[in-house]
């Protein structure tokens, strides 16, 4: 962000943060979501989790 030489909007900061989260920890980004994107119900919480499951590719286990 710090390479844009400019003010950096909190919706930028917030999406930068959902983005990194999908990549390393699923159940934080999952946290942040329902806080960021104020979640109601677990609606809500569902459909997050349906679309995250749709771009996270399976993982390995060994």
């Amino acid at each position: 962000m710090r390479l844009l030489n400019r003010d950096v909007t909190s919706e930028e900061v917030g999406m930068a943060t959902l983005e990194t989260l999908r990549d390393i920890d699923e159940v934080a980004y999952v946290r942040f979501a329902s806080v960021y994107k104020g979640f109601a119900d677990a609606d809500d919480f569902a459909r997050e989790i349906g679309n995250l499951v749709k771009t996270t590719a399976p993982k390995l286990r060994g």
